[in-house]
């Protein structure tokens, strides 16, 4: 292994007591447990499509079937270097932010194209996986107002938080940016890539085969302009920064990178952002696995339960903004949601 690869290579730098590939299996196998618990325990809605690919769904899950209104949605997509890892495995958080109120809250575990399925997918490409977020945030919108949720928070992982802050940074019609992130509550970037340049020059590169345009086009601390321009539309959103104590010395760069990138052009916007960014978080004792499979455990997460009970106080406020859907029924039957849902990208024509 090349110096470059040992420096992007997260198993490479765990001060436990187990190799870099037992590091990655134990990673597997806890979230797989995890979410394997969540479908044994809780209801279940599973591969709702909200793009142009089978690969592009996502499973809901509740306590029921008949979801209160003013619910909040919890959204997860996971990491895996944009070549592994699946919705299968992204549950895990599910059952424990589940408990975490008296309605609950309805979970969302998103699938992607991953670059590993290029022979088999057309859409493998970065830009391809980065632009289906585009669509993932439209059907997200559609089926959070059709369940009445409150708000939405997000939570990625690794190659999951760059996909989530590019979801944040791309281009939007200027009318249609009020309506797609109203809703957006929360961000949690946890131990996240943020400039793909340097991964060029590595081993992760093989797969993803990335062009001098996708780098600019898909690294996030590039973008930080357009994301301040979508998110400013939130509804006074937290953009946390989280990584662990034993993150490779990159993935920790990344992250201040990226948070001082952020508040340098927030500092610049006129008008003030409309969304907040605190210091970086630092879990201490954590690796880049293990600060994600005990999220539920640490104190990382311990403002989403603050931040859900002012969700309930603020039901009447937000359960049914009609956007340009005009959805405006108080019926939260999760049932309801067909697996035939298409998020029409042009439209937004909501098909049952």
């Amino acid at each position: 292994m090349t110096p470059l690869d040992k420096a992007w290579s997260p198993s490479q730098w765990i001060h436990r007591d187990l190799t870099p590939q037992e590091v990655v299996l134990n990673h597997q196998s806890v979230t797989l447990k995890g979410s394997e618990l969540a479908r044994r325990n809780l209801y279940c809605k599973a591969n709702v499509r909200y793009g142009a690919t089978a690969k592009n769904v996502f499973d809901l899950y509740t306590t029921s079937p008949n979801v209160p209104t003013g619910c909040p949605m919890v959204v997860y997509i996971h990491g895996g270097y944009w070549q592994y890892l699946s919705k299968e495995e992204s549950a895990f958080l599910a059952p424990s932010l589940n408990a975490s109120r008296p309605d609950g809250v309805v979970f969302v575990a998103v699938d992607y194209v991953l670059a590993s399925e290029k022979e088999h997918e057309e859409h493998a490409s970065m830009a391809g996986i980065y632009s289906a977020m585009q669509d993932l945030l439209r059907a997200l919108n559609v089926v959070a107002r059709k369940l009445n949720c409150s708000a939405i928070h997000f939570i990625g992982h690794s190659a999951g938080a760059h996909l989530l802050a590019g979801m944040c940074s791309l281009d939007y019609p200027s009318d249609q940016r009020p309506w797609l992130f109203k809703l957006v509550k929360s961000l949690w970037l946890v131990s996240g890539v943020y400039e793909l340049e340097p991964i060029r020059h590595t081993y992760v590169n093989e797969p993803l085969q990335l062009s001098s345009a996708e780098v600019e086009a898909c690294s996030p601390v590039r973008q930080v302009e357009k994301f301040i321009r979508n998110m400013k539309n939130s509804s006074d959103a937290v953009v946390h920064i989280v990584y662990g104590e034993f993150e490779a010395p990159t993935f920790e760069l990344e992250s201040l990178q990226y948070f001082h990138a952020l508040k340098k052009a927030m500092e610049e916007t006129t008008g003030g952002a409309g969304f907040s960014v605190p210091e970086p978080v630092k879990v201490s004792g954590r690796d880049h696995f293990d600060v994600i499979d005990d999220l539920k455990n640490n104190h990382v997460l311990e403002k989403l339960p603050k931040m859900f009970g002012e969700d309930q106080t603020a039901t009447n406020r937000t359960k049914t903004p009609t956007g340009l859907l005009g959805i405006t029924s108080q019926n939260c039957d999760l049932r309801e949601v067909s697996l035939r849902d298409v998020v029409d990208a042009s439209t937004y024509i909501f098909t049952l």
